[in-house]
């Protein structure tokens, strides 16, 4: 549990929070300190809500002005290039798929949103979140790593398990024609 307290001669006061970190402030700062946690909250929250809501704009530019349009647009009107608004983009195509996105940094958010991401991880990550844990970049890569390892693993399974069914189906067609062949004989 993360916990503010005082490093005065007063009486110590404890300020509970999501993480494991002890914050040691002056008594006097551990109002001030809250007051500014909370805009913070407040500023992040809006941080990804912005962050949605421009993805939903450049959608519906980009569907009206068409993809080469599109490009010059968004490098005239912001300096941007077509990477960064494909990733306001994604977030705002895989919304309904992140849950609790304001919990998230935005680099978490664009990582979630990414076309490389494979639904588990972002069901796990939302997981995560909603048990308090605060979710980093490190996390998401790590898991979309261990996801990737996984599925390599089960198809390099799935493989051998069908070469097995090969098999089984030549060992039986082959007893089949020596019951066949002992039969006749």
């Amino acid at each position: 549990m993360n916990t503010i307290e005082s490093n005065a001669e007063q009486v110590p006061t404890v300020i509970e929070h999501q993480s494991e970190a002890t914050i040691v402030v002056a008594a006097d700062d551990k109002d001030f300190v809250r007051e500014i946690a909370f805009r913070i909250r407040a500023r992040l929250a809006r941080t990804h809500s912005d962050i949605l809501e421009i993805g939903i704009d450049l959608l519906e530019v980009k569907r009206r002005l068409g993809h080469g349009n599109f490009g010059n647009w968004i490098r005239s009107e912001f300096n941007m290039s077509e990477d960064s608004a494909a990733r306001f983009m994604n977030v705002a195509r895989l919304a309904d798929q992140i849950p609790h996105g304001a919990e998230y940094q935005p680099a978490v958010l664009y990582a979630l949103a990414a076309p490389s991401t494979p639904p588990e991880v972002r069901e796990e990550i939302g997981k995560r979140a909603a048990a308090g844990e605060k979710v980093t970049l490190k996390d998401v890569r790590q898991l979309k790593k261990d996801v990737a390892g996984y599925q390599k693993a089960n198809a390099t399974l799935n493989e051998r398990l069908a070469a097995a069914d090969n098999l089984v189906t030549k060992l039986e067609d082959a007893l089949e024609q020596t019951k066949a062949s002992t039969l006749t004989t």
